[in-house]
């Protein structure tokens, strides 16, 4: 995010990142992690229609902390 924010971008959006990780941005403030492993597949924005955000990885691939 760092690097759009020094070429003028005003924000950096994080929803997927936070759907797949609800503790994305401490993990990332902590410096627990640098990234997300969100894959960006967006099947987290077809399940919404199902009963919710959540991510779909979770169910096959769960993360790793």
């Amino acid at each position: 995010m760092e690097p759009a924010m020094n070429d003028g971008f005003e924000f950096a959006e994080i929803g997927r990142a936070t759907v797949r990780d609800p503790d994305f941005v401490k993990r990332l403030q902590s410096g627990e992690i640098a990234e997300s492993d969100c894959d960006h597949c967006r099947r987290c924005i077809a399940a919404m229609d199902a009963g919710g955000a959540h991510c779909v990885c979770d169910e096959m691939e769960p993360i790793t902390k």
